[in-house]
């Protein structure tokens, strides 16, 4: 999935911020399991009680392609996904920010379980302000639910 129009337009405005963005185009884009209920986490908050709040632009390809827009927070004190769009992506994909250790992660769990197949999931990730230097990726096995020959890291650093 190419980096988001938003992204592009706005680079050098992010940078200056303090904002980065992060993608998994370029690096190991989450490989998706034919079925439902299986699960990984893709990226974590390495800030402990300090928050990191964002935006995902997503792109679900299982037979189809699905976009999404979630906004969510990752901190200690609890976190969360908020849908900043509708339609058929929210029958495919759901997020949840669990406590691993002393670190939050942003997990998603795959929730088709129709006979469609195998997908990926690509990801452009904006983390805003001071949250951008808690931002650590993901990568296959370290929280998942599911065997993978997937290898590195889930993002790359784009901006």
């Amino acid at each position: 999935m190419p980096i988001h129009a938003d992204v592009i337009n706005c680079k050098n405005t992010l940078r200056a911020q303090g904002h980065q963005v992060w993608t998994t185009e370029g690096a190991t884009a989450p490989y998706i399991p034919y079925g439902g209920g299986y699960y990984t986490s893709l990226f974590y908050n390495v800030g402990g009680y300090a928050a990191m709040t964002g935006r995902m632009y997503v792109n679900c390809s299982i037979s189809q392609q699905h976009q999404g827009t979630y906004d969510f927070t990752l901190s200690r004190y609890g976190g969360g996904v908020s849908n900043r769009s509708s339609g058929g992506m929210n029958s495919y994909i759901s997020w949840d920010t669990p406590l691993i250790g002393t670190n939050e992660y942003m997990r998603w769990t795959n929730t088709n379980g129709s006979s469609w197949g195998n997908g990926t999931l690509d990801i452009t990730c904006i983390i805003w302000g001071a949250g951008a230097d808690r931002f650590v990726s993901g990568y296959p096995g370290m929280d998942d639910n599911f065997s993978s020959s997937q290898t590195g890291n889930f993002f790359v650093r784009a901006a």
